[in-house]
C-alpha cells in the first residue's frame, strides 16, 4: 500500500493499494451524514415502539417457577404454579382507568378480569405544594416510584370477574393484587391469592411492563406537568443523593430536644410477618440476635432486588 502523504490527507484524498480508488472529503461527509441519519432513524423507531399505545394491548407476562425463583419471600400455596401460562390484555377505559384481563391458555384455568382500576394510585403523583421546589419534587417522585405501591381486591369485589376454569379459582380465590414494584417505571406485577390451612397464600404471580405510552399519559394527566421533565429518573434508577431538600418547606420548628434511645443488641431478631419470609433473602447462618450483624466473623449478604421485581441470590449485596 502506498504511503499517504500529509498533502494528500489535507486534500482529503486517500489511496488504498488501488490508485484509481479515491475517497474525497465530500464522500466522507456524506457517509457520516448517512450514518447519523440511520442512528436517528433507529432511535426514532425505538422511541416510537417504546411509547406506542392503543386502547387495547396484549402485554407479555413473565412467570417464574420455584426453580427460577428460589428466594421468593412470598407465602407460596399448595396450588402455586398449577394455574399458570396466562396471557394479559390491558384495556383503556378513560384517562386513568383500565381493565386487566388475565386470559387462560387451557381449560382448567379461569379468565380473571380486574375491572376499572384507577392507575392514578400506581403511577407516581407529587402533591401540588412540592412542585414549588425542584428538590422536593424530585424526592417526591423518587419516593413514589421506588417504594412498592400495591392495590388489592377481595374476591367479592365489584372490580373482579372470574369466568370458566375447573372451578378452583371461582371457589377459592380470596384476593387479587396489582403492584408497582419499587423499581424502574412500568415494572409491575399481578398476584393471585387463596387460603391454605386458614392462611393467605400465593398461587399465581407474574411480572410485566405496563405500556410506557399509557404510563406517560397517566403521569401527565394526574400531575399536570410534562413527563419528559422526570422520565430519565423514573425509567433509570438514579440515587437522589445530593438533592437539596429545604426542610423549612416541610415543617415549622416549634421546639427541639434530644430523646434518649437504646439499641438492645441482645434482642432476638424479629421473626414474624414479613421478616420471617425475608429469611430467604438474607444470605447468612446462625443469625439470631441483632448483635450477630456486628460480629466481624459473620459474613452477611442480602439478595439483590432487581428487574423485573424479584430477589436474586446470585447477585448479593453486602452489609454495612
Amino acid at each position: 500500500m502506498k504511503n499517504t502523504s500529509a498533502k494528500e490527507i489535507s486534500a482529503g484524498i486517500f489511496r488504498f493499494g488501488n490508485p484509481n480508488f479515491r475517497v474525497t472529503k465530500k464522500q466522507i461527509l456524506f457517509s457520516t451524514l448517512i450514518l447519523c441519519l440511520s442512528l436517528l432513524g433507529l432511535s426514532g423507531f425505538w422511541f416510537k415502539s417504546r411509547y406506542k399505545f392503543d386502547n387495547q394491548m396484549s402485554v407479555k407476562l413473565q412467570e417464574l417457577s420455584n426453580v427460577d425463583y428460589p428466594a421468593n419471600p412470598a407465602p407460596l400455596g399448595k396450588n402455586f404454579q398449577r394455574y399458570s401460562h396466562r396471557k394479559l390484555t390491558i384495556i383503556k377505559r378513560d384517562n386513568t382507568h383500565f381493565d386487566f384481563v388475565l386470559n387462560p391458555t387451557d381449560k382448567k384455568t379461569a379468565q380473571i378480569v380486574i375491572k376499572n382500576v384507577d392507575l392514578g394510585l400506581l403511577v407516581p403523583k407529587a402533591p401540588e405544594w412540592v412542585k414549588k421546589d425542584q428538590g422536593l419534587e424530585t424526592i417526591a417522585f423518587t419516593d413514589r416510584e421506588w417504594n412498592r405501591q400495591q392495590i388489592s381486591f377481595p374476591a367479592n369485589s365489584k372490580n373482579l370477574e372470574i369466568v370458566g376454569g375447573d372451578g378452583f379459582e371461582k371457589q377459592n380465590l380470596v384476593e387479587v393484587a396489582l403492584a408497582n414494584n419499587c423499581l424502574n417505571a412500568g415494572l409491575w406485577e399481578i398476584l393471585l391469592f387463596t387460603k391454605d390451612d386458614g392462611n393467605k397464600s400465593l398461587y399465581y404471580q407474574s411480572w410485566f411492563t405496563f405500556p410506557m405510552g399509557h404510563y406517560k399519559n397517566i403521569f401527565e394527566n394526574i400531575n399536570k406537568i410534562s413527563y419528559w421533565q422526570h422520565w430519565w429518573k423514573l425509567e433509570h434508577w438514579q440515587d437522589p443523593s445530593g438533592t437539596i431538600v429545604k426542610t423549612n418547606l416541610l415543617r415549622n420548628v416549634i421546639d427541639e430536644k434530644e430523646v434518649a434511645t437504646q439499641f438492645p443488641l441482645d434482642e432476638r431478631i424479629i421473626v414474624s410477618a414479613e421478616q420471617s419470609r425475608k429469611v430467604r433473602t438474607t444470605l447468612a447462618t446462625n443469625i439470631t440476635k441483632w448483635r450477630d450483624f456486628y460480629d466481624a466473623n459473620n459474613e452477611i449478604k442480602f439478595a439483590s432486588f432487581r428487574s423485573p421485581g424479584f430477589y436474586d441470590q446470585n447477585k448479593p449485596w453486602g452489609n454495612e
